[in-house]
């Protein structure tokens, strides 16, 4: 079975991967949504924070929450069953620098995909589609650039989703404490 899933992973990397004749143009924009697109985040969460609504910044504060806990999740998988990245085992091309470290889940991938669940399940969903697609852009760029397989992609994806709605019934509990503590320093207005 698990031979199966890494064949599968493998063949499906090497679709999405750089041809050796792939556009400069691509490779570029690829190197723009894979490395550069995550500074995004503190931006837009900074913006929203200052200018939007209520509800937009405890989505804010449920995307941090659950980008966190995913985040460590992440980690931990990655220390007890380490993954080598495509590079490491000598597939595929590999387009940007990345260290020689575990590939599952994409770190990446868990921002981009925590923030979509949290913006869905508040039910912003403009919001929600835009940071799908950003999601979608960041999965492909890495995979297309030669630094995670496409099953790194998915397990991100699987373990923000889990960790949004395993968090979404403790958020009941705690918001309250975190915006009234948050309102007593002054850092949010009620």
């Amino acid at each position: 079975m698990i031979s199966n899933l890494e064949t599968i992973n493998l063949i499906w990397f090497q679709s999405i991967n750089a041809s050796a004749n792939a556009s400069e143009l691509i490779v570029g924009i690829a190197k723009f949504f894979a490395q550069y697109l995550l500074y995004a985040l503190p931006i837009f969460f900074i913006l929203l924070w200052l200018f939007g609504n209520e509800a937009q910044k405890e989505m804010i504060l449920k995307s941090i929450f659950v980008i966190i806990i995913s985040l460590c999740i992440g980690q931990l998988i990655s220390i007890l069953f380490p993954h080598p990245r495509p590079f490491m085992m000598g597939v595929g091309r590999t387009l940007i620098y990345h260290a020689s470290n575990a590939s599952f889940p994409s770190h990446h991938m868990i921002f981009f995909s925590a923030v979509f669940v949290s913006n869905f399940l508040a039910k912003e969903y403009k919001l929600s589609m835009i940071f799908f697609i950003l999601m979608l852009l960041v999965a492909w760029s890495r995979i297309y650039l030669g630094v995670h397989f496409p099953f790194d992609m998915i397990g991100a994806f699987l373990i923000s989703l889990c960790v949004s709605l395993l968090f979404e019934p403790i958020w009941v509990h705690i918001r309250d404490v975190i915006i009234d503590f948050l309102i007593r320093f002054k850092l949010i207005q009620k």
